[in-house]
Parts: structure tokens; C-alpha cells; sequence
């Protein structure tokens, strides 16, 4: 038991912390009449704090707050924010409450057996506890080797992948391939192909578009496709497809670099001398580097997802694009489409 230790009546305390000594020894404890000061403080029974805590608490050595109850939780204005719990003696959890401290809406972190770590959301009278995470960077999901990243959405909820908000669009062999990507390249459910056996081109000048032998000047418009140029035509649309991809197998008779182009062109109505439109499908086809002449090469392109109306013909149109003289080149057309 702590023995009694009287203050001489000549002492008085004022404002001003003041050490009290024992026997002329300075003691830890410093007092004031509003103020007590002590380094190590020993609280055998309960400490209750009737009035504001200011400042901070700091330690320059490990710290820890060692609770024999359940739980250790942070109030906020009467309202709990955080709490520490103990679920069992090998599960603690970490939560963070909702709205108002509630105690049935809330994040949580539990830690069990392993390290094995469950992050979770309730709300107590809904669904609508959702778990956003932004990431201001590079977000990445890891799983150890021969274990599984498994996604499971609850009943008739969807998986949605998008980029910068909008549909996204697969680029490389290892990117996830979205519904809409399948059904355009992939060709649906009623895919047709057309195949034009022998188109050929003899071209004069350089820099030119071509369709057979007709020359069509350096631009292509609606009327360079007149009553001279319907035969070329590798496709006749009787109804509306959606052109998905192309396979050009051709040869050449010279070295020099090639293009090729495809075009929508539509059919003349009866009377007419040339079409009234002409729009280029998808992007240039460009011969990869030097070419050897009378050798077999190949050029693909899918992805194009090309609306094709009814009574409406695709046109290919090829051209050199250095050198002079007259070239010549030799194609089969592949055309795969969904109808």
C-alpha cells in the first residue's frame, strides 16, 4: 500500500508546474493546480477522462495497446469509427463503421488461419454496400503459382470490362476479348465468305488507283465508277452484311512497293452512267517492304466491322507507289462477312 505524502503548509500551488521532492530529491511527478506531469504512469484500476484530450500521442519506442476485452474501438462525437475485434483468439478483424457508427453496415478485414485475409462489405438492409478501388496507378492481381483468380458475379449480375468508360477493345494476344469483339471478328452466329478468283491490274503511272486496267487518278470519287469499272467488282450486296475481315493472296511484277484499298461503291440505278457514292473500307493495305516480282504473298485484315447496305459493291483498287513503267498484278480476294 502507498504510504501518505503531505505538502508542507508553506507550499502552495499556483499555475506553474512545480517537481515534488521527497527528502530533498526531485520525484517524476510535477503538479500544478490544473496540471499533473509524470514520465511512467501505472493505472491499476479504471482511467476515465472527463474533458477534451489535446495534442498528439507520440512514442520514440514501440507501442502497445493491450485490451483483455473483444474489442478496441475509436469514437468519434459518440459515434464509433474504427474497431479492432476479436472474433476468436486466432481471428481478429479490423472494421470500419458506416453512416452514424452503425454497427450492421460496415467494411471489415479478417485474418484467419495462414494469413488467409477476407475483405468484406454489409449492408444490413440492401445490396448496396459496393466496393470501389481506385487505383492512382498501376493495379495488379497476383495469385501464388497453381492457384486459381477466380471472379464470381452473384444472379443475373454481369462482368463488365471497360476502357476509360467506354467498350473496350482487345489489341494483344493476352487481352481479354469482350463480347462485342467475338460477335465483329469472330464472325456471330451467320458468317459467310466470298471469294473473287482472278482480279488483275495493269498499271501505267505511278501514284494512281486502278480497278483492272481502268485507271482512276490519284483520289477516288463516286464518279470514277462508271459503266467501264462494274465488271470489277469482287462483291454484289443483295442484302445488308457487316464486312468483318479480308484476305488478299497476290503476286507482282516488280519490286516496288503496293496498295491496296477496298471501297463501298453503290449500284448505278437503271439510266445512270456512274455510281452517286463511294466510301474506302477500313484502312490501306500496304505491302510489307520490297516485294520479289512472280513470288506468292499474302495480306490480311480483320477487325473491320463495315457496314455493308443492300445494292450496294465493294470494289479493290491497287496502285504502285514508286518507280515508272507499266506493273502488273494478280490477286484472289477473300471477303468473310456476318449477315
Amino acid at each position: 500500500m502507498s504510504k501518505e505524502l503531505k505538502i508542507a503548509s508553506d507550499q502552495e500551488l499556483d499555475h506553474n508546474l512545480k517537481n515534488v521532492k521527497v527528502n530533498g530529491t526531485s520525484s517524476a511527478l510535477d503538479l500544478s493546480r490544473e496540471s499533473v506531469k509524470t514520465k511512467d504512469l501505472t493505472v491499476d484500476g479504471k482511467l476515465t477522462v472527463n474533458g477534451a484530450v489535446e495534442g498528439s500521442l507520440r512514442t520514440e519506442d514501440d507501442m502497445s495497446i493491450d485490451f483483455g476485452g473483444d474489442e478496441l474501438f475509436f469514437i468519434n462525437k459518440g459515434e464509433r469509427v474504427v474497431t479492432f475485434k476479436h472474433i476468436s483468439e486466432t481471428i481478429p478483424s479490423f472494421i470500419v463503421h458506416g453512416a452514424n457508427g452503425s454497427a450492421v453496415d460496415f467494411f471489415s478485414l479478417l485474418c484467419s488461419s495462414n494469413g488467409a485475409t477476407t475483405i468484406s462489405t454489409e449492408d444490413a438492409d440492401g445490396v448496396e454496400a459496393d466496393l470501389n478501388v481506385n487505383a492512382d496507378g498501376y493495379l495488379k492481381l497476383t495469385s501464388a503459382a497453381g492457384e486459381d483468380i477466380t471472379l464470381d458475379v452473384g444472379a443475373s449480375g454481369e462482368i463488365l470490362i471497360k476502357e476509360n468508360t467506354g467498350t473496350y477493345t482487345p489489341t494483344a494476344d493476352n487481352h481479354v476479348a469482350t463480347k462485342k469483339y467475338v460477335d465483329d471478328n469472330a464472325g456471330g452466329t451467320d458468317t459467310a465468305y466470298s471469294t473473287y478468283q482472278a482480279m488483275n491490274w495493269r498499271m501505267s503511272s505511278v501514284n494512281n488507283y486502278y480497278t483492272g486496267n481502268q485507271t482512276l487518278g490519284t483520289s477516288v470519287t463516286a464518279g470514277d465508277f462508271g459503266v467501264g469499272e462494274l465488271k470489277y467488282s469482287i462483291f454484289n450486296s443483295y442484302e445488308a452484311v457487316t464486312l468483318q475481315r479480308v484476305r488478299i493472296n497476290y503476286y507482282v511484277s516488280s519490286t516496288e512497293p503496293y496498295e491496296f484499298e477496298l471501297w463501298d461503291v453503290t449500284v448505278p440505278s437503271d439510266g445512270s452512267t456512274s455510281a452517286s457514292t463511294a466510301v474506302k473500307i477500313g484502312d490501306t493495305l500496304e505491302t510489307s517492304g520490297d516485294v520479289s516480282a512472280n513470288r506468292y504473298y499474302s495480306i490480311t485484315s480483320g477487325g473491320l466491322s463495315y457496314s455493308l447496305s443492300a445494292s450496294h459493291q465493294v470494289f479493290l483498287l491497287c496502285r504502285y507507289t514508286d518507280g515508272s513503267g507499266t506493273k502488273t498484278a494478280n490477286a484472289s480476294v477473300t471477303l468473310g462477312m456476318t449477315i
